[in-house]
């Protein structure tokens, strides 16, 4: 059952509804004609005002979502050294409201300051802050169609950004979030993962 004063329960459903997206085709249209009362048909959402998103190789999300537990829980929000980027700068947006100005004015610079990178040339970082009283879901960039299909992306990693990839750090972590991986298209409804893109879809959990 979803409860919206729990950000678990909450990103927990928003994942839900995107691995639906992923695997059904009519859902997936119906999804994006009419969001709310598309997920109105899953859960009861109160009211909410649903915003759908769709991301793409050129335009990605990063999504401050709603944290029931702030402004009184921000001291016990931690930043592991495993979390990947989105994680690592959602974290700090909760925490820290000035960063989080930062990142809502410029996120590129706050990415090279964060990780000593940005965004490739041509792709645009969109940083999205969700309130109480919505819930902001984004479509992985592999479901930038009805068929599912990948996009082609107008934007190309260098070689340089292709050596991070191998490497692991940003690059790494945006190469899996926007389906660039050789991997295949799964879900993991046991772990909320998957190459299919869902959980990097939903947002950050505390």
């Amino acid at each position: 059952m979803l409860n919206l004063n729990s950000i678990n329960s909450r990103e927990d459903f928003k994942w839900e509804v995107i691995r639906k997206a992923h695997t059904d085709s009519a859902f997936r249209s119906a999804l994006r004609q009419d969001p709310a009362g598309t997920v109105g048909k899953m859960a009861k959402v109160n009211g909410l005002k649903v915003n759908l998103h769709q991301e793409t190789p050129d335009n990605v999300y990063f999504l401050i979502n709603y944290n029931p537990d702030l402004p009184g829980g921000a001291g016990a929000i931690t930043v592991n050294p495993t979390d990947n980027p989105e994680e690592v700068v959602v974290k700090k947006a909760w925490k820290d409201p000035a960063y989080r100005a930062k990142l809502v004015a410029n996120p590129d610079a706050v990415l090279r300051a964060e990780f000593g990178a940005g965004m490739p040339a041509g792709a645009k970082l969109m940083v999205l802050e969700e309130g109480k009283d919505t819930l902001e879901l984004i479509l992985p960039a592999n479901l930038d169609s009805d068929t599912g299909a990948a996009p082609a992306a107008s934007s190309e990693l260098s070689d340089e950004e292709l050596e991070g990839v191998a490497g692991g750090g940003f690059f790494s972590w945006l190469a899996v979030k926007l389906g660039m991986t050789s991997s295949s298209s799964s879900c993991n409804a046991s772990t909320n993962s998957g190459s299919c893109g869902c959980s990097s879809a939903s947002g950050v959990r505390a």
